[in-house]
């Protein structure tokens, strides 16, 4: 019992390890894989193809119980006498022929029904004749033929074509190559003057494998229609191709040159003849702001800054410190405003509202809002002086949107309409890449575009003279024989954008405070009263509302002026152009808060909430254009390499170097 018993368990699990590998094949869908498809195949003198195939195929998965072939006619005239047989059994075929394309069917008995557990191989012998595939040339006809298709999801292990000529020819005047996704890969040879091997394999799905040969012309044929067209395809993109090549190189090279001749023409000011090293005082009575919108060519926050300390120094604003912290107040005074500039009187009018005294709070968040146009008032001015023909920022402007939009097209319309007839100029992106890269010079070149007048030029050459001296004033004089120049030029030190090393210069003299900025008066709330013990205690630096002891206290210190210690001991003075650093500049321990509040006020003109500009959008698109067009243009000649690697394109007699052949198509089973 317990034997028998013993016997039926193993005839179990027997028959579940039969029947589960069939069960699981059938679970994880069809597999079919194509041991050799192999092929002879004779041309003919009036240039037909007779076809015998031969497809050995191994039905490993799933149930099949059909094959096709589809042919595209892109490249041939037609396909006739199609038929199949396996073995001795002629297979029940379906022709499908449509206008641009021909579909062979056949039809065979169901296989590997999924019940058993071995694979089911087929061998399929397919016979057809092609018409109209050759290429006729004087020099030599060729014969072109995608044997393996790239349109397919199985693999083919081997493949093998013979090819039999039309006649027996030397056997030096005979060519033969194969191509696998259209890059030359050999395996051709001459058997003898009338017969061509070809081999090739492996091929997994997806890849394509193309034969080709060449003998004396012997075919009694003229070409097709579709040859014609391709040649003559060929010949208008080796010509556009070489045009495109030229015209690249003529933009590669020559867009620098025009770019220069197009600053030399339109940019570069006319040379000035007053070339002194320096001068020691201003040549004019041009204001600070416009000064520096002069030499830079940009009206900026440091000339508005400038122009306020000007307005200032000049007795129309006076500073006042609102509290011991040195936070300034800004407060007209009663001299009239009638001789000033337009430009002046907008910075003035800006800055108070038509209040006589203004704080900073009441200034940060609202002066924002007359930046922009108190920078076309400068530019107006630089133009109503004569210094430029018209405002710089407009010749910017226009330098810079010729370039913007010719950056933007070049990789839009330009490259659409090279997708559209690239078959006709391959290289045509060579001068698109070109003057593109031009448009990217000329974005560059459009801040320097804007141009002086020969008024402008001189005066150009004069202020720069000056500056030379507030940079090196210590080279041409003694600092504490012209200590009131401090106050007096501290307006275009700062619109130079020199106030750092100008303050550096003469904090270690005994400068006074300029007349227009009045230090803050303490009052009792500003005083602290603290304890000897306390102070001995305790850091020195006061506070606000302290503590008032009964016993053992002495008279209060008024708040000490606030300092940026650097390593070395020295107090740092802060460029305007960094205007949202808050850090202190001293030029001696008495007037170090009359300088806080450029720094401070500078900080308060911008104060606005965080935007993106413009600008910064418009460059990182061009950025991710030309990230673009470098990787196409890679991809590109990746492909045109690929394509050129045929080593014979010299010696065959037409049709370029692959791709030229019918063929191809898909095929698959089901």
């Amino acid at each position: 019992m317990d034997r028998r018993f013993r016997f039926w368990i193993f005839l179990a699990a027997f028959s579940l390890v039969l029947l589960l590998p069939a069960s699981a094949f059938a679970q994880s869908g069809k597999t079919v894989v194509v041991k050799q498809r192999d092929a002879d195949i004779t041309i003919l003198e009036n240039g037909d193809a007779q076809f015998t195939e031969t497809w050995v195929v191994d039905f490993q998965r799933g149930s099949f119980t059909f094959a096709f072939r589809e042919i595209p006619k892109n490249k041939l005239r037609d396909i006739v006498d199609f038929s199949v047989t396996e073995g001795d059994q002629t297979l029940v075929t379906r022709i499908d022929d449509s206008q641009d394309k021909i579909k062979f069917t056949w039809y065979f008995p169901e296989t590997n029904r999924g019940a058993n557990f071995f694979s089911d191989v087929h061998t399929f012998t397919l016979r057809y004749t092609v018409r109209g595939a050759m290429r006729i040339y004087p020099n030599g006809d060729q014969w072109w033929w995608k044997f393996v298709e790239k349109d397919r999801a199985y693999p083919i292990e081997s493949a093998r074509v013979i090819l039999h000529l039309p006649a027996t020819f030397a056997l030096d005047q005979l060519r033969a190559t194969t191509y696998t996704n259209s890059s030359e890969t050999g395996g051709a040879r001459v058997l003898d003057g009338q017969t061509l091997e070809f081999v090739g394999g492996a091929f997994p799905p997806q890849t394509e494998w193309e034969i080709r040969a060449q003998f004396p012309h012997v075919i009694n044929a003229g070409p097709e229609e579709w040859q014609t067209w391709d040649d003559r395809v060929e010949q208008t993109a080796a010509q556009n191709n070489f045009y495109a090549v030229v015209l690249g190189i003529i933009i590669l090279f020559g867009g620098p040159l025009l770019l220069l001749v197009l600053w030399y023409l339109f940019g570069r000011d006319k040379p000035a003849t007053f070339q002194p090293e320096f001068l020691n005082a201003p040549p004019d009575d041009t204001p600070p702001g416009v000064v520096g919108t002069l030499l830079d060519e940009r009206a900026d926050l440091q000339d508005i800054v400038a122009t306020v300390a000007d307005l200032a120094q000049r007795g129309y604003l006076r500073i006042r410190e609102g509290d011991a912290f040195g936070t300034p107040e800004y407060e007209r005074t009663e001299k009239r405003d009638a001789d000033l500039a337009p430009f002046e009187k907008q910075t003035l009018e800006a800055l108070l509202r038509g209040n006589a005294m203004r704080r900073l709070e009441d200034v940060r968040g609202s002066f924002y809002e007359h930046l922009k146009e108190l920078e076309y008032a400068l530019y107006d001015e630089v133009v109503t002086r004569g210094f430029f023909p018209r405002s710089p920022l407009a010749t910017r402007a226009l330098y810079f949107a010729i370039a913007k939009w010719g950056a933007l097209l070049i990789p839009t319309v330009g490259l659409c309409a090279y997708c559209a007839t690239f078959i006709f100029a391959p290289l045509a992106l060579f001068p698109l890449f070109a003057l593109e890269l031009f448009f990217i010079g000329l974005l560059g070149l459009s801040r320097v575009m804007p141009q002086r007048t020969e008024q402008g030029a001189r005066a150009f050459a004069k202020w720069s003279a000056f500056k030379r001296y507030l940079a090196s004033i210590e080279k041409y004089t003694q600092l504490d024989t012209v200590q009131e120049q401090f106050d007096k030029y501290l307006p275009y030190a700062i619109a130079f954008g020199l106030e750092s090393g100008w303050i550096q210069k003469f904090k270690q003299t005994n400068t006074p405070a300029p007349k227009w900025y009045i230090p803050y008066a303490p009052r009792a709330s500003d005083w602290t009263w603290r304890s000897v013990d306390d102070v001995r205690r305790r850091d020195e630096t006061p506070t606000r509302g302290g503590s008032i002891f009964p016993s053992g206290t002495f008279p209060p210190t008024p708040r000490a002026p606030i300092f940026s210690d650097q390593a070395d001991g020295s107090a740092s003075a802060p460029s305007l152009n960094a205007a949202a650093n808050n850090s202190f500049v001293a030029l001696n321990s008495v007037s170090s808060n009359v300088f806080d509040f450029l720094n401070t006020s500078a900080d308060a003109f911008i104060t606005k909430p965080p935007t993106r500009s413009g600008a910064q959008d418009f460059l990182e698109g061009v950025g991710e254009v030309l990230n673009w067009i470098s990787t196409h243009s890679g991809s590109s000649s990746s492909s045109s390499s690929s394509s050129s690697s045929s080593s014979s394109s010299s010696s065959w007699s037409g049709g370029g170097s692959s791709g030229g052949g019918g063929g191809g198509g898909s095929s698959g089973f089901g």
